[in-house]
């Protein structure tokens, strides 16, 4: 399968983007998914596609969780921190796992959005180690 064509998700137009993004996920393939894995971990300095990846990630039927989960070993704390963001949305085991590991993350941005993801997810296992 070619590789999807995600530039439409950097156009300054939101609408574009919009449109970009809703036909994009009907086009859930796995290509797609690690073209925006891969988005977020190269081209995280355009808002516009980040954005639009972290909108389009978790609404996929194809599995991200662990493509996102290797994205929270990145040297830069911006990409964990977009990871950490995208888990938020992603509700499973290994997506709530992941997040309470980064509880510990030495960036305080990455800590900050791992508590908001954890509690998007409404997790149990949260509440110990956030209020020891």
């Amino acid at each position: 399968m070619p590789k999807p064509d995600l530039s439409a998700l950097s156009s300054t137009d939101w609408k574009k983007r919009r449109e970009a993004i809703e036909e994009l996920a009907q086009r859930d393939s796995q290509e797609l998914a690690q073209g925006l894995l891969d988005l977020i971990r190269l081209d995280h300095q355009d808002p516009n596609a980040r954005n639009a990846a972290l909108t389009l990630l978790p609404a996929l039927k194809t599995p991200v969780t662990e493509g996102l989960i290797s994205l929270l070993q990145d040297r830069d704390a911006e990409v964990r921190m977009y990871a950490v963001q995208a888990l938020g949305d992603v509700k499973n085991s290994a997506s709530e796992q992941a997040l309470l590991s980064m509880l510990e993350d030495p960036n305080r941005n990455v800590r900050f959005n791992a508590v908001e993801a954890l509690g998007k997810q409404q997790s149990q296992q949260a509440v110990e180690p956030l209020t020891a």
